[in-house]
Protein backbone atom coordinates (compact mmCIF):
# COMPACT_ATOMS: atom_id res chain seq x y z
CA UNK A 1 0.00 0.00 0.00
CA UNK A 2 2.66 2.38 0.86
CA UNK A 3 4.72 1.88 -2.85
CA UNK A 4 1.35 2.52 -4.54
CA UNK A 5 1.23 5.93 -2.54
CA UNK A 6 4.53 6.83 -2.88
CA UNK A 7 4.23 5.93 -6.73
CA UNK A 8 1.05 8.21 -6.86
CA UNK A 9 2.59 11.26 -5.11
CA UNK A 10 5.20 11.27 -7.34
CA UNK A 11 2.79 11.54 -10.26
CA UNK A 12 0.77 14.05 -8.64
CA UNK A 13 3.67 15.90 -8.19
CA UNK A 14 5.29 15.28 -12.04
CA UNK A 15 1.92 16.36 -13.30
CA UNK A 16 1.51 19.74 -10.90
CA UNK A 17 5.14 20.81 -10.93
CA UNK A 18 5.15 22.21 -14.75
CA UNK A 19 1.48 23.61 -14.33
CA UNK A 20 3.01 25.47 -11.45
CA UNK A 21 5.98 26.65 -13.32
CA UNK A 22 3.68 27.61 -16.40
CA UNK A 23 1.63 29.74 -13.93
CA UNK A 24 4.59 31.36 -12.46
CA UNK A 25 6.21 32.03 -15.89
CA UNK A 26 2.49 33.62 -17.00
CA UNK A 27 2.61 36.32 -13.25
CA UNK A 28 5.75 37.41 -14.79
CA UNK A 29 5.07 38.17 -18.21
CA UNK A 30 2.07 39.67 -17.12
CA UNK A 31 3.75 42.23 -14.40
CA UNK A 32 6.51 42.91 -16.87
CA UNK A 33 4.03 43.45 -20.10
CA UNK A 34 2.09 46.08 -17.32
CA UNK A 35 5.12 47.60 -15.82
CA UNK A 36 4.75 50.81 -17.38
CA UNK A 37 2.02 51.40 -15.27
CA UNK A 38 -0.35 52.09 -18.75
CA UNK A 39 -4.08 50.45 -18.78
CA UNK A 40 -3.81 47.31 -21.51
CA UNK A 41 -6.19 45.46 -22.80
CA UNK A 42 -7.05 42.12 -21.44
CA UNK A 43 -6.48 40.48 -25.38
CA UNK A 44 -3.35 42.39 -25.47
CA UNK A 45 -1.93 41.12 -22.25
CA UNK A 46 -3.20 37.36 -23.09
CA UNK A 47 -1.12 37.68 -26.52
CA UNK A 48 2.03 39.09 -25.42
CA UNK A 49 2.29 36.51 -22.30
CA UNK A 50 1.50 34.10 -25.39
CA UNK A 51 -1.21 32.68 -22.61
CA UNK A 52 -4.94 32.05 -22.94
CA UNK A 53 -7.27 34.67 -22.33
CA UNK A 54 -8.84 32.28 -18.94
CA UNK A 55 -5.57 31.79 -17.48
CA UNK A 56 -4.48 35.58 -18.04
CA UNK A 57 -8.16 36.49 -16.53
CA UNK A 58 -7.64 33.89 -13.37
CA UNK A 59 -4.32 35.63 -12.41
CA UNK A 60 -5.56 38.86 -13.57
CA UNK A 61 -8.18 38.21 -10.92
CA UNK A 62 -5.65 37.36 -8.28
CA UNK A 63 -3.58 39.74 -8.48
CA UNK A 64 -6.54 42.37 -8.17
CA UNK A 65 -8.09 40.46 -5.21
CA UNK A 66 -4.55 41.47 -3.40
CA UNK A 67 -4.58 44.82 -4.86
CA UNK A 68 -1.73 44.17 -6.04
CA UNK A 69 -3.21 45.63 -9.88
CA UNK A 70 -6.23 47.54 -10.74
CA UNK A 71 -9.06 45.41 -13.44
CA UNK A 72 -11.58 47.27 -15.73
CA UNK A 73 -13.92 43.97 -15.67
CA UNK A 74 -16.62 46.32 -17.59
CA UNK A 75 -13.64 47.50 -20.64
CA UNK A 76 -11.39 44.18 -20.39
CA UNK A 77 -8.47 46.02 -18.88
CA UNK A 78 -5.99 45.86 -16.09
CA UNK A 79 -2.78 48.26 -14.99
CA UNK A 80 -0.27 48.15 -12.39
CA UNK A 81 -0.87 50.07 -8.77
CA UNK A 82 1.73 52.01 -8.11
CA UNK A 83 2.95 50.30 -5.19
CA UNK A 84 3.71 47.60 -7.44
CA UNK A 85 5.05 49.79 -10.08
CA UNK A 86 7.24 51.23 -7.11
CA UNK A 87 7.93 47.45 -6.12
CA UNK A 88 8.88 45.76 -9.48
CA UNK A 89 11.43 49.08 -10.26
CA UNK A 90 13.25 48.74 -6.80
CA UNK A 91 13.82 44.96 -7.72
CA UNK A 92 14.83 45.79 -11.01
CA UNK A 93 17.56 48.45 -9.89
CA UNK A 94 18.78 45.82 -7.15
CA UNK A 95 19.60 43.36 -9.92
CA UNK A 96 21.00 45.77 -12.40
CA UNK A 97 23.22 47.10 -9.21
CA UNK A 98 24.21 43.70 -8.45
CA UNK A 99 25.15 43.12 -12.24
CA UNK A 100 27.58 46.17 -11.74
CA UNK A 101 29.33 44.74 -8.79
CA UNK A 102 32.71 43.65 -10.12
Amino acid sequence: MKRNFTNHLSLITAIHAPIEEAVLWAIDEILMTLKDGNWHDLSEIAKKCSSSKLRVEIILSFLSKYDFMELDRKGRKARLRPLMLEFINEIQRTREGENVKP
